[in-house]
């Protein structure tokens, strides 16, 4: 009777220490493969989960194949469709909701790191089942080897042990599980808690990332900057100076002699010469013509000569021959 409670005892124990290489699809079970729980297209997750967990910035990227963020199993394909997903202890979900609460609100000098705290180690799991899934599910014994098969609604399956990955990634991938399972009740989930806190969590923190930038950054100024030039070498090419679109467009001040400021209407231009060597032209008499004609042709008026101002710069070619040709016509006549 000892006898049998000490192997009852033992096969309890053993049968509590399942692990995710003990599942299967099929009664083959060959060598697991590597399943990241946290991928490299989940770009909001890198970011948010970086910060709730206590990491640098930047450390998210390079930890996708560390072994915490690593799932050893054979149908990679359910899990990565979540239809199968591990679930850790409500109060190490807990747990993991105050470390990333905390984290969010604190120094950012003062933040705890998700793998520094004891609790969250040493964790069986659950595992959990979308409803459409009814496959069967293939167990073998860790010590024995015997090969046990669940079927649908899987009342029976044992509690897990994880080879090396971490709740705080169990922790997201189970929250994918709880979306793609579609329940009513799932913003009530505290997976989907903490799925729903670090998506909001602003990270990095713009006064942090400012200070990186600063103090961190490692790259090079750029070579056209800090070329250095011989100040005697009068060969370099002469940069013109650029003119910014402000002050193309800024009007001249009104006391500035070289600035003319535009009037609304348009008038003839004239050349600058005309202004500064010929007097403006002397007004018309009204009714008489003013015909800009050679000074060296005789009067067409009689005995009072039309007063005609000096040529104009611009004359009319057709209108200067016809006024030739009535002038040649009475000296004719």
């Amino acid at each position: 009777m000892t006898q049998f409670l000490s192997t009852l005892t033992v096969t309890t124990t053993m049968a509590d220490f399942y692990y995710e290489d003990c599942i299967s699809l099929t009664r083959r079970f060959g060598t697991p493969q590597n399943f990241r729980m946290i991928d490299s297209h989940h770009t909001l997750a890198i970011r948010t989960q970086e910060g709730a967990m206590g990491m640098d910035i930047g450390e998210m990227k390079q930890r996708l194949d560390h072994p915490s963020n690593v799932l050893h199993v054979f149908p990679t394909s359910e899990f990565f469709h979540a239809d199968l997903a591990f679930r850790p202890p409500h109060h190490i979900l807990q747990r993991l909701l105050e470390l990333y609460k905390y984290n969010d609100r604190c120094h950012f000098s003062e933040r705890r790191r998700f793998d520094e705290l004891p609790e969250l180690r040493d964790v069986t799991y659950t595992l959990e089942i979308c409803p459409n899934f009814k496959k069967d599910i293939y167990l073998k014994h860790p010590v024995t080897g015997n090969i046990e098969v669940h079927q649908h609604p899987y009342g029976d399956l044992p509690h897990f042990r994880l080879r090396t990955a971490h709740p705080a990634m169990v922790a997201k991938h189970v929250a994918d599980h709880v979306l793609e399972a579609g329940r009513a009740d799932f913003d009530l989930d505290i997976a989907y808690t903490i799925h729903a806190f670090c998506n909001a969590m602003k990270w990095p923190r713009q006064a942090q990332s400012a200070q990186d930038s600063l103090h961190g950054s490692t790259i090079p100024p750029s070579p056209k900057r800090t070329a250095p030039q011989d100040t005697n070498d009068h060969d370099l090419p002469v940069k013109r100076s650029r003119k910014s679109v402000a002050a193309l467009t800024r009007p001249a001040p009104m006391d500035c002699p070289s600035h003319v400021p535009i009037p609304h209407t348009r008038k003839r231009k004239t050349s600058p010469e005309a202004d500064s060597a010929m007097p403006s032209p002397a007004k018309r008499v009204r009714g008489t013509r003013a015909i800009g004609v050679d000074p060296r042709l005789p009067s067409v008026a009689g005995d009072k000569e039309m007063r005609v101002g000096p040529p104009c710069k611009r004359q009319r070619p057709p209108r200067v021959a016809k006024t030739l040709a009535v002038a040649r016509m009475a000296m004719v006549h």
